[in-house]
């Protein structure tokens, strides 16, 4: 009695820790939780140009996915070479999950590549339409843009931690984890 399959709590354990991980690093302009009520319309911006260890196939991201079936709309930006204008977005995300590799050399936003074109890469619109950033794996962000209102590190892309992401965002459980870096890079106004 009391005893619990190997499977069972291995599973357990696993589900803890996704769920244990997700760390909001910040939130300056209140940015959460998501609602149905503020934030219905989603723009999705991601990097086209996703890497991963050579030999380990890239865990899909199904982050979308998930706000759709909340009742969201996500729509993926950049269209047509330009980003969301305030009428046409309630929330933008940047959707990030580039792993740190030994031999990439860095890593970082490549503005041109996330935005789609160049005269979309200079532009930061996060002062128009609430925004948020979140990375499953790269840590190091707010290097790249310390200004960016809403940042949550998640570590990894495994599908337990995309859902808890998910259920952090939409308020339904805190926050919890703990940064094990330096998430603002030792630049003080990254914090704000």
């Amino acid at each position: 009695a009391g005893d619990v399959a190997p499977g069972a709590a291995a599973g357990a354990a696993g589900a803890r820790a996704a769920a244990a991980a997700p760390t909001l690093v910040k939130d300056a302009a209140a940015v959460l939780p998501l609602t149905l009520a503020r934030h219905r319309r989603v723009a999705l911006l991601t990097d086209p140009l996703r890497r991963g260890m050579p030999s380990v196939e890239l865990q899909p991201l199904i982050v979308a996915e998930l706000l759709r079936e909340e009742g969201f709309e996500v729509a993926e930006w950049p269209v047509d070479g330009r980003l969301p204008q305030g009428d046409e977005a309630d929330v933008v995300i940047y959707l990030m999950a580039q792993e740190s590799l030994m031999a990439q050399s860095s890593i970082g936003l490549d503005w041109t590549r996330v935005h789609g074109a160049v005269h979309a890469a200079m532009r930061r619109g996060w002062h128009e339409i609430p925004t948020l950033l979140i990375s499953f794996g790269h840590p190091y962000y707010l290097f790249d843009a310390p200004r960016m209102p809403c940042v949550v590190n998640a570590y990894t892309a495994i599908e337990p931690v995309q859902r808890a992401v998910v259920r952090k965002l939409l308020g339904r459980e805190p926050f919890t984890g703990v940064s094990p870096v330096d998430p603002f890079c030792g630049l003080p106004d990254a914090r704000y």
